[in-house]
């Protein structure tokens, strides 16, 4: 337990150094310390013991799709950072294939989350699941059409739709535990879920909707990345041990 505590806080100190590293900017930090954050924590969770075997396999798994979407989308275009980077040049087809690997991040953590028959009936009340669908219609609505402006964006539409509903899924799924895992395991997924989509929501405004994209706003964005990987990890933790 000790020895997860000290990846844990390196993990911490990852995160940190990224978020400050993309509020400086410093391309270079970001680049050393963002392929580390992932690993970190998948040996911290895993040393804790706490994962079950079932739980462990597809979380492990998932971590390690989002760790390759990390180090791919350090070379997607960034409109206030250097062109290249590591003599690498940037480019669309990068951030393309970083949403295809966390497309897989979603999609194992949707069926981590809702493992039938024990997850059903849904626990959480109707209209929770009424919020995600108005946030999905209206946001996904809002990426589609300035997605078409200018046209050469218009690629992206599909995409960004089928991770976007994919996403959604994600935070529907993590409702579903209410009532069938422990509170504190719930509410830690949970929250950790919501942070997911806010993050992302604010990677598809800043890069692809905004005309004049925020200045600093990968510092935020990676920040509640961090918390979201570390909460839905934590929260697993604890429906493991059934506490």
């Amino acid at each position: 337990m000790q020895n997860s505590r000290v990846f844990f806080s390196l993990y911490a100190g990852a995160v940190l150094a990224v978020s400050i590293g993309e509020l400086i900017p410093a391309p270079l930090l970001v680049a050393l310390c963002k392929p580390l954050s992932m690993p970190l924590l998948g040996i911290a969770l895993w040393r804790t013991g706490r994962l079950s075997k079932r739980i462990s396999k597809l979380f492990l798994i998932a971590l390690g799709f989002a760790w390759i979407g990390d180090i791919l989308l350090l070379f997607a275009p960034d409109p206030h950072g250097p062109e290249a980077l590591l003599g690498v040049k940037r480019d669309l087809t990068f951030f393309l294939a970083g949403v295809g690997s966390f497309l897989g991040t979603q999609v194992l953590y949707v069926i981590t989350f809702i493992h039938a028959p024990k997850h059903w009936p849904v626990g959480a009340p109707k209209w929770a699941y009424g919020v995600i669908l108005l946030y999905g219609a209206g946001m996904l609505g809002y990426l589609w059409h300035a997605l078409g402006h200018p046209p050469d964006k218009a690629v992206l539409r599909l995409p960004v739709l089928l991770y976007g509903l994919t996403l959604l899924s994600m935070l529907g799924s993590a409702l579903t535990r209410k009532g069938h895992v422990p509170k504190k395991s719930f509410w830690a997924v949970l929250i950790g879920a919501v942070c997911f989509v806010v993050s992302d929501t604010l990677i598809a405004l800043n890069l692809l909707a905004w005309a004049e994209p925020l200045p600093g706003a990968g510092s935020l964005i990676f920040l509640l990345y961090g918390v979201a990987q570390y909460l839905i990890g934590v929260g697993l933790c604890q429906e493991s041990e059934g506490t």
